[in-house]
């Protein structure tokens, strides 16, 4: 049988996001967003900084690119020097992965008792420009966590590091 995809996104909404890694990192969305749209994919899309941000959770249909303009409501903030685009607050990644990770299982739960005879690819997706600095910061210690999660509903973990220009 065809396999649906459930992916969801933990974007990092920290400090260090600003102006251009942010904007970079929607183009990202934008672009996997778009290849999304063509297959049979449910997707979600979180942010985290300090602690987790709800922003665009699973819903029933198939991924179009409308969602975007509902991550892109999150990413603006408009303050005394204008338009920024940028996070605020720490790193904390373990925030992210629980917070989507929890998300994921409750969605692909419904969807399996909704199609038990569908097969579900469950993914997912950190995209972040740096080291956590928050929550559960040491390396080894988070790989555990990961890989906990990981085996905790057949999940994969995959991460995408926006490369900071200097």
């Amino acid at each position: 049988a065809d396999a649906e995809q459930v992916n969801a996104f933990a974007l990092d909404f920290s400090g260090s996001m600003r102006h251009k890694r942010m904007r970079n990192l929607f183009k990202i969305l934008y672009l996997m967003v778009l290849g999304l749209e063509d297959r049979k994919s449910y997707d979600a899309f979180h942010f985290f900084g300090t602690d987790f941000i709800d922003t665009v959770n699973f819903s029933n249909d198939y991924t179009n690119k409308s969602l975007l303009f509902r991550v892109l409501k999150q990413i603006p903030r408009i303050d005394y020097d204008g338009v920024r685009y940028g996070g605020i607050g720490g790193t904390n990644m373990s925030q992210g992965i629980i917070g989507c990770h929890d998300r994921i299982k409750v969605f692909a739960k419904k969807l399996k008792e909704k199609y038990p005879k569908r097969f579900f690819l469950k993914s997912i997706v950190v995209i972040t420009d740096g080291e956590p600095s928050l929550g559960i910061h040491i390396p080894e210690a988070l790989n555990l966590v990961i890989n906990k999660k990981r085996k905790d509903g057949n999940i994969a973990i995959k991460g995408i590091y926006l490369r900071p220009e200097d």
